[in-house]
């Protein structure tokens, strides 16, 4: 009979991995036991549990051929909260999901503080739970309840989407739980009364380490996951299961890999050296602790000691066009996974290929499918089995995610276009990849909008300026506009009308700061005072102009001749000067800039008769609407719309007029409300998808800078009017 205890005290005392991997009992206990079982692996020596969108990626993956030759892809949609979904941080204080930053730490459901190593944002199908206590949440299709047994106690994780398929008779024994306030050591028992779906909506989340518990405010134990989860498991089981392997972790950007893929690992690791409580008459001891002491983890390897260049986990990218540092190396026990494949350049996928050339070569990728062409692509479609390829895949959609609410998803189908659903939400590969944001016919919709029943109660002048080399105009639009409250949706959406379009060639010889000192604020005063002298009833001014360099300087040079004015009197002038900020959240999941989220929400506007113009300029005006064209990034999948030296390649010349429309739906109209200061982007005209390898989740804190300037005035009543105390308050 085998003294167990023995055995394992015996491997203990062995400090070389080789000895120990060799070892007859190593190879009965652990290699041969585990080999063919990852999720068993995973529970009882990392302390973890595979959620079932995992397991379907491990039955797969073994259905490929898993260890022994398996070629996996995981195109994928994602899944969390919905929007304004409370959670508790560390500190005690309560945030909203949309607000969490990298640099907060969630309360665990230990009490112990959960660092934050990814933010997530997207689309998906939601749900909205009405708990027993009147409590109600939003979470995505894809969230993950953590659910306990009423009797036994013991705890288990399903995915909402699978939730809806259990019998009456398993919703009445799982049920949720919260934690008691002030004692993490009690779980109170709460029901499940009411399920209803929201349809597609924006997701908020993050990827947390330890055992992705956490609370949200109102002490709900709830859970994350994700595909990184996937990746540190699979590559923490390599390295224990085939001795002198390796495993190579590609992807866009090596940061990604140490600050998610990493943590993940080490936190396997060190899963080893813990007793895993299971439930209270269940607890694993770490009878494998040993095994950590001989894994040396640094940052961008992680290697067996003694065995640094022959036995290791290690982080690679490369530069663009350059893939000497991403040439594999061959091995009998290789496994390459590619996180974000879609945005890995080809050529470097190949090149991490290339040296699995030994039957116990492996790979996985893992990424939203973002286009239509591409190594990633292939292997999901024409490469993959149903062609008669190599290529297993398994498509995760975030509608079943147990990450994402009905809310959520809902959020995410009324704010997403249908492309940005199919590969943000459903995990399909886009329709296209470059095109036009509207067509000729569908730019007329502006000359047949008449907003009878809407009382329009600002205006406000869009401001292009005309720079040397690219373009001869500058451009001066009128408009009147507000934000009109849908009640079904719960949305307001802004309605605009061009009252006028000065069009200024050559920009009569003048700089931009010239242009606005000697035309622009002659024309605003002229413009405002006839208006109002004609019984205009607007109670706010917007001004919005491009602030790319020179414009910047204009900018700042009208707004010091409107404070310096003692010409009109209004309410509320707001001048608003962009490129100096980020978008965040939502927008920037979906946009590159400030100028793309302009133009998609004008196209928005058009097609839903929101907008309308007059007639001057039209032919232009519908060459330049016609020809708003549009890409999505590789990697992050977010609208990109072509630069002016792109344009001009194409023969066309730069959209002025459309440039100030598009600035129209930068801006809010809400009077009741303050301005949405935290939806600027800088106006970067990015050339090229190199430029975009930025933070792909870095979510800087929002700081209440103050880069909307109200210019407050009496109202006096006179026919020119006097404004010669000007006061700027703080936002």
């Amino acid at each position: 009979m085998i003294n167990h205890k023995y055995e394992i005290f015996r491997l203990s005392r062995i400090k070389d991995f080789s000895k120990i991997y060799n070892d007859w009992y190593f190879q009965e206990y652990f290699v041969k036991k585990y080999i063919s079982d990852l999720p068993r692996m995973a529970f009882e020596v990392f302390g973890t549990k595979l959620t079932f969108q995992q397991m379907d990626i491990w039955n797969t993956f073994i259905k490929s051929g898993g260890w022994k030759g398996g070629r996996l892809c995981v195109p994928s949609g994602h899944g969390c909260h919905g929007i304004d979904t409370p959670i508790m941080l560390h500190n005690g204080t309560i945030k909203k999901v949309q607000d969490v930053t990298l640099q907060d730490k969630l309360m665990g459901d230990d009490g112990k503080p959960r660092v934050i190593e990814a933010l997530a944002r997207g689309k998906e199908e939601l749900f909205e739970i009405e708990y027993s206590n009147g409590i109600k949440r939003v979470y995505n299709k894809s969230h993950i309840l953590v659910l306990k047994h009423i009797v036994q106690g013991r705890t288990i994780e399903i995915k909402i989407s699978d939730y809806l398929q259990t019998s009456n008779e398993f919703k009445s024994i799982f049920v949720p739980f919260l934690k008691e306030q002030g004692n993490f050591n009690i779980s109170i028992m709460i029901e499940i009364k009411k399920i209803k779906s929201l349809g597609v909506g924006n997701y908020y989340g993050f990827t947390i380490g330890d055992n992705h518990r956490y609370l949200d405010g109102d002490f709900i134990v709830t859970r994350n996951t994700g595909k990184t989860f996937s990746i540190g498991l699979y590559a923490t089981a390599h390295l224990l299961l085939f001795e002198n392997s390796i495993t190579r972790i590609q992807a866009p950007t090596l940061q990604q890999v140490k600050t998610s893929s990493f943590k993940e690992i080490s936190n396997n690791i060190n899963g080893l050296k813990k007793r895993h409580k299971i439930s209270d008459d269940l607890i694993i001891e770490p009878k494998w602790k040993f095994l950590a002491d001989l894994i040396q983890i640094n940052k961008e390897v992680i290697y067996i000691k003694g065995y640094d260049t022959s036995w290791y986990i290690e982080a690679k990218t490369a530069p663009k066009g350059d893939s000497t540092n991403i040439s594999g190396q061959h091995n009998l026990n290789y496994l390459l996974i590619i996180d974000e494949a879609s945005g890995v350049e080809d050529e470097h996928i190949e090149a991490g290929l290339g040296a699995m050339s030994e039957e116990f070569n492996s790979c996985i990728m893992f990424s939203q499918h973002t286009k239509l062409s591409g190594k990633f692509h292939d292997f999901c479609t024409i490469k993959s089995v149903e062609y008669g390829g190599v290529w297993h895949k398994i498509r995760l959609s975030s509608r079943y995610s147990p990450r994402v609410s009905r809310k959520q998803l809902k959020n995410w189908l009324d704010t997403y276009s249908e492309e940005e659903v199919r590969v943000r939400v459903d995990g399909l590969p886009p329709k296209k990849e470059i095109g036009t944001l509207l067509s000729s016919e569908e730019a007329e919709n502006i000359y047949h909008n008449k907003f009878k029943n809407i009382n329009f109660n600002t205006i406000g002048f869009s401001i292009d300026f005309g720079f040397s080399g690219y373009r001869d105009s500058s451009i001066i639009t009128v408009f009147e506009a507000t934000s009109v409250l849908d009640e079904i949706v719960e949305k307001e959406y802004i309605y605009a009308n061009v009252l006028d379009i000065m069009k200024y060639d050559g920009v009569n010889g003048y700089k931009p700061v010239e242009f606005a000192e000697k035309i622009v604020f002659k024309e605003i005063l002229n413009y405002l005072n006839e208006a109002y002298e004609n019984g205009a009833t607007y109670n706010s001014i917007k001004i919005i102009g491009d602030a790319n360099t020179s414009g910047d300087e204009a900018m700042g040079r009208l707004e010091d001749l409107l404070l310096g004015s003692q010409t009109f009197n209004f309410d509320t002038i707001k001048l608003l000067k962009w490129g100096s900020e980020k978008l965040y959240f939502g927008d920037k999941q979906r946009f590159v800039n400030a100028r793309a989220k302009g133009y998609v929400y004008l196209k928005e506007a058009v097609l839903s008769h929101r907008f309308g113009s007059i007639e001057k300029f039209r032919t232009r005006t519908l060459k330049e609407l016609g020809n708003l064209y549009y890409t999505f990034t590789k990697d992050t999948y977010k609208y990109k719309m072509l630069s002016k030296d792109e344009l001009i390649k194409k023969g066309l010349s730069s959209p002025d007029i459309a440039d100030t429309f598009a600035q129209i739906f930068l801006l809010t109209y809400d009077t009741t409300f303050a301005d949405m200061i935290n939806q600027v982007d800088d106006n970067i005209e990015y050339s090229s998808d190199e430029d975009l390898d930025i933070e792909l989740t870095d979510y800087d804190d929002i700081e209440d800078e103050c880069f909307i300037q109200p210019l407050q005035y009496n109202d006096e009543k006179t026919t020119k009017y006097d404004i010669s105390t000007i006061s700027i308050d703080d936002i």
